[in-house]
């Protein structure tokens, strides 16, 4: 059984106090007792000095624990409801998990919540409208904003609580806008009482002799610009961020404040011209702080010094490392100026950091400074870039310091340093006194939005209590004495680990395949013994996928390969061996559309530009990492593989490159493991994956993904198969399948479009995707298309030149999931353009039309590429594909257009294509496939959302786990195969 708190060292535990209690309370938590957790926390609430807060604190983690899917714990409501709790300590720490997942509205099939929450007080009502998706509450709730913003619009702006009031409505309805994915920007009531707002904003600062308000006018106004974005009227957003700027900016803090301010509001594609005002005003006020610098260079500007390290390190890093060459000569007071070095260690630029490192090595520097505020930035630098042994000797010096102190950022730099170090009874000390010293500090706040700071604090915790789980299971199997091939691993997280075949590892250690877990902190440190392999042993770090063995100081610009970069032209090469005739332009897309949530991507605007250097930079480094191992294993005359959870973008979907251009001739291969498509019959619906996909993806390089499939594998399947028994299934399914209730507009349009076909008019479906969700490796284009938006204009313009073309244009209705499109900045109809469409051109509503409706009045369905095919294919709809990677993914003769004129002869009717004679049948057949177990292999021993949500406490199924030792599994053993069965 796993370690709990309660078996920590005596000196790893709190001996009395408040602090005791809370921690017992977090250990019943942890542990499932919710008879012990709310018997502490009585006591907790019976002690005078604790306020409110701090007991919702309590509570809200220990709900938290069970909507992540703590398998120990039982969530009793009526227990919580009837606990003796006040009514608001209940309401926050329910409010706390509605903030946490949107999918806790699951909650509410039970009773007593359901009643309870009835009765909440309207506040507590708004933040569950937000976070259980509840629209119309929404817009109820947005509305009552905006109503009151404008009851107080005749009082004018005086400073004061006035003016506070109005800045945190004017706050809260763009947080509700955010929220419901900024669709209430087209709610009505809003744009004139904001625009009336905004007008006498702009009167405020233009009267000089007018008392602004200093930081509380700032809040109203970025709040205001943040609302004039979501209105699309982002050029006055720039007007009123400028004008605030310009009128505020002899404060130095105020004019950040504005900045800082102004980039959190919603980033719109990040590519308006609010986003560029920012970034105008950014560059201004470094320019100011540069003049500064000469004019007038006495103590008092030091302080300077850091900001202008700080703002160059976001905007220009080798202009920053120039900067503060010029002023800091080595021996000038500036070096012992303790913010300034804390500032310089923090940089991400190794070559900036690197100015520091002769004045931190002199001895006794690192142990004089152990115990001041520098500390936890000098373990930060000696964790990226060394020495070890510095770094090892630094956390034993600061960490003791540390422990007995309530510095929650000291705790968890210390923290995460232990973990690193794989001294996990130290992580979890830290990660829980975190907890009780914030739990401490919530008793003297009477905020309950202080509680959503909680979040970030219990991220230590979850990550080091999966590694307290895992760390035994994975070293339950030793690495073997002898090496038959290598499985390097490099997740980028510890819920990475989570959707890895870890038990799998395992069986290949029992066959004796040596497993080396690259990333840091993930996995235990297991070395086997050759030090050729064991150097790097995380050589990682978590998130970045820094190189630390990259030791060398080196800018921004310094790159280990040269690097050619034509974006216009869709083409990104690199000179490492085997790789210069590789374009990896769609793993770069691909990632920048992921940060962006949009599929258009523009490296003019300085944000993206900003990201592509950052991502060349990244993966540069990892592809050194590549043929560093490269070197140091040919010698030993093994096999070696790389295990990936992601293939497809940058950085470590290099890897899957480089295995495939360079490695394949090598024995070096790349698997790629992900969540299986499961069963298209729906056999579960606990939003949960039940199965894994894993494939040899350099032995299968065509093939996009492991949960698609492999076509020799499917087509030595179809041949055994009973095809039309299958496609008897998937017809009976498609007809029992519950269509969507239609609403009058779609009957009309439904019936007009089955006139238009009878009085002769072409009518075609074009099937959208969400937009980020391409997926692809290599190729991005088509026969006769450039890329996804190529071929949809070209869609639309071949129908504006043919008026006998009846265009119907139907978005994926996942783009409303947030768990699948995960809040999108684009969407298909912004791609599209649909604002500029021809009247036979129509955006259909996501809500109108399944895919069955279509057999009614569509003569064509035109796909870039997706599953639907498939139906499409049952259902004997004909069918277009456009995408290279289509006839890959579907290998079943679906119609794919030769050229640019042909899908122009297609689209029109000239060519008529028909299902192929086996379509049907092959379509029912590949469906049933890939929720076979040659594709989906079932694998439960880790709990895994089967959309894009991340769990924040990863979870391994210990009954599962023991099982598996006891009795093995013939799945996790096919997995273990797949790694060398080639």
């Amino acid at each position: 059984m796993a370690t709990t708190l309660l078996d920590l060292e005596p000196d790893h535990r709190f001996k009395s106090g408040i602090a005791r209690e809370i921690q017992i309370a977090l250990l019943s938590a942890q542990s499932g007792d919710l008879d012990a957790f709310l018997a502490t926390a009585s006591v907790i609430r019976r002690t005078a000095v604790i306020k409110k807060n701090l007991l919702s604190c309590l509570l809200a983690y220990y709900l938290n624990e069970v909507r992540a899917g703590n398998y120990r714990l039982t969530f009793d409501i009526s227990k919580i409801v009837h606990s003796g709790f006040q009514p608001s300590v209940i309401s926050a720490a329910l409010e706390f998990i509605l903030l946490l997942d949107s999918e806790s509205e699951k909650y509410g099939q039970n009773t007593d919540l359901k009643a309870y929450l009835e009765s909440k007080t309207p506040k507590s009502r708004l933040l569950e409208f937000i976070y259980t998706e509840k629209y119309q509450d929404s817009v109820t709730a947005y509305e009552k904003c905006m109503r009151w913003i404008a009851r107080r619009l005749d009082q004018g702006l005086e400073p004061g609580k006035s003016l506070t009031k109005l800045g945190n409505q004017a706050t809260m309805a763009l947080y509700l806008d955010q929220n419901i994915y900024f669709t209430l920007g087209d709610n009505a009531i809003g744009k004139p009482i904001i625009q009336e707002l905004v007008e006498q904003i702009h009167a405020r600062l233009a009267d000089e002799t007018a008392e602004l308000g200093g930081a509380q006018l700032i809040t109203l106004a970025t709040a205001c610009a943040g609302l004039l974005r979501s209105f699309n009227e982002d050029a006055e957003a720039a007007r009123l961020i400028r004008a605030t700027f310009e009128r505020m900016k002899g404060s130095y803090r105020q004019a950040r404040l504005i900045i800082s301010d102004g980039c959190r509001t919603p980033q719109r594609g990040m590519t308006d011209i609010a986003s560029q005002t920012l970034l105008d005003l950014k560059a201004e006020l470094v320019a100011r702080l540069d003049e500064e610098f000469v004019q007038s260079p006495e103590e008092p500007v030091l302080g300077h010094v850091i900001d202008v390290a700080r703002i160059l390190e976001e905007f220009n890093k080798e202009r920053s490392y120039a900067l503060l060459k010029s002023l800091t000569a080595e021996g000038s007071e500036i070096w012992d100026n303790l913010a300034f070095q804390r500032t310089v260690l923090r940089t991400q630029n190794s070559k900036t950091a690197a100015m520091v490192r002769p004045w931190l090595l002199q001895e006794g520097k690192i142990a004089e400074l152990a115990a001041s505020p520098v500390a936890n930035a000098v373990l930060q630098y000696l964790s990226s870039y060394g020495p070890e042994e510095e770094f090892r000797t630094t956390l034993q010096q600061i960490s003791t310091e540390t422990q007995s102190n309530e510095d929650l950022a000291g705790l968890r730099v210390v923290g995460a340093a232990h973990l690193r170090e794989d001294e996990i009874s130290d992580a979890i000390f830290c990660s829980a006194k975190i907890l009780a010293t914030f739990a401490k500090r919530m008793a003297s706040s009477d905020k309950t939005s202080d509680i959503l700071r909680y979040v970030g604090h219990c991220d230590l915790l979850n990550r080091a209590m999966f590694r307290n789980d895992i760390g035994p299971i994975y070293k339950k199997v030793p690495q073997p004495e002898g090496m038959k091939g290598i499985v390097f691993m490099l997740p980028y997280y510890a819920h990475h680990v989570n959707f890895s075949p870890v038990m799998s590892l395992l069986e290949l250690k029992k066959q004796g395949y040596t497993v080396i877990n690259l990333t840091e902190g993930c996995l235990p440190y297991e070395p086997s013994g050759i030090a050729e392999v064991d150097q790097f042993l995380g050589c990682l770090t978590q998130g970045t996928l820094n190189y630390k063995h990259d030791k060398t100081p080196r800018g921004v610009e310094d790159l280990y390969f040269e690097w050619s970069i034509d974006w216009e032209g869709m083409d990104i090469r690199c000179s490492a061996p085997g790789l210069e005739d590789t374009n990896m332009f769609q793993q770069f897309l691909e990632r920048l559309c992921i940060y962006k949530r949009a599929y258009t991507i523009d490296i003019s605007n300085l944000y993206m530009a900003r990201m592509l250097t950052a991502l060349i930079k990244r993966t540069d480094n990892l592809l050194q990492m590549y043929y560093d191992i490269f070197e140091a294993t040919r010698s030993l005359d093994v096999k070696v593989r790389y295990l990936v959870n992601e293939a497809y973008a940058a950085p470590m979907g290099t890897i899957r490159f480089a295995c495939a251009d360079h490695g394949a001739d090598h024995g070096v291969h790349c698997l790629f493991a992900l969540n299986a498509y499961e069963s298209y019959y729906g056999k579960t619906n606990d939003g949960l994956s039940h199965a894994l996909a894993l494939e040899d993806m350099t032995r299968y390089d065509a093939v996009r993904a492991p949960n698609l499939a492999v076509p020799e594998k499917f087509n030595a399947w179809a041949e055994q198969a009973d095809l039309d028994s299958l496609l008897k299934k998937a017809q009976d399914f498609t007809a029992s399948k519950r269509k969507p209730k239609l609403v009058p507009e779609a009957i009309s349009l439904r019936d007009k479009l089955i006139a238009d076909r009878a009085a002769g008019k072409f009518n075609v479906c074009l099937i959208g995707k969400v937009v980020v969700d391409l997926g692809a490796f290599r190729l991005y284009d088509g026969p006769g298309h450039r890329d996804m938006k190529d071929w949809i204009h070209h869609s639309v313009e071949v129908a504006r030149a043919n008026p006998h073309v009846n265009l119907l244009i139907k978005p994926h209705p996942h783009e409303l999931n947030q768990g699948v499109s995960f809040y999108l900045t684009e969407t298909l109809a912004e791609l599209a353009e649909a604002e500029n469409f021809p009247d036979n051109v129509i955006f259909l509503d996501h809500h109108w039309y399944s895919i069955t409706d279509l057999v009614d009045f569509v003569d064509l369905v035109s796909m870039w590429n997706g599953t639907s095919c498939l139906e499409l294919g049952v259902l004997e709809i004909p069918t277009v594909m456009s995408s290279h990677y289509a006839k890959m993914d579907y290998p079943i003769g679906f119609a794919q257009p030769q050229s640019r004129q042909d899908y122009e002869d297609i689209l029109t009717g000239k060519k008529r294509i028909t299902p192929g004679a086996r379509i049907p049948e092959l379509s029912a057949g590949l469906i049933e496939y890939i929720s076979t177990t040659e594709v989906s292999i079932p694998y439960e021993y880790s709990r895994r959302y089967a959309s894009n949500k991340k769990l924040r406490v990863p979870k391994m199924r210990m009954d599962l786990v023991d099982r598996y030792f006891q009795e093995g599994d013939e799945y996790v053993t096919e997995m273990a195969d797949r790694f060398f069965r080639h």
